[in-house]
């Protein structure tokens, strides 16, 4: 009967640890995510939105394309069926696409429009008076084109009006 050599011994070893390995090793499964639906279809800032579908877990960023504007969510709520998140604030208005990207680096995206609702954040100065002017501060402030004084039938006059800020004059 022959006996091993201490180098046999060791190849036979190296060979059994690398098929053990190999065989142990498996591919990682590449799944691609995919949205069904989102809802609601078209809204307005800060509004909240829910995308259904499936390997929605693995999303890392999502991006409103017109003026690549970034959404800040957080990825803890991500299921593999359903991802929650608001419409930034700061999202143009119009139709366009959210971009969305998963850790692997897939990319995919759907059909969104942001609605222009007009909402105040402050007011300058903040004693008013008949027949002075006033600088109303918001979001989505260029399609304002009447400017009702509540419980009065009067109406303010716009002196000027931009995405983020309207002047208006008061009725005397």
């Amino acid at each position: 009967m022959k006996y091993f050599t201490m180098k046999t011994i060791t190849m036979l070893l190296i060979f059994i640890a690398g098929t053990f390995i190999i065989t142990s090793c498996k591919k990682d499964v590449q799944v691609n995510s995919q949205a069904n639906k989102i809802a609601p279809e078209s809204a307005a800032g800060n509004t909240l939105l829910t995308i259904t579908g499936t390997g929605l877990k693995n999303i890392r960023t999502i991006v409103f394309d017109l003026g690549n504007v970034p959404v800040a969510f957080n990825q803890n709520f991500n299921t593999d069926e359903a991802v929650l998140f608001r419409v930034p604030i700061d999202a143009n208005v119009g139709p366009q696409h959210i971009v969305f990207t998963t850790t692997s680096g897939y990319q995919f995206s759907l059909p969104f429009t942001v609605l222009a609702v007009p909402s105040l954040t402050g007011a300058f100065p903040q004693e008013w008076e008949a027949g002075g002017t006033v600088t109303l501060s918001g979001n989505y402030l260029e399609s304002v084109y009447h400017v009702a004084i509540d419980g009065s039938a009067d109406t303010a006059t716009i002196i000027s009006t931009s995405a983020k800020q309207l002047v208006i004059t008061l009725p005397a």
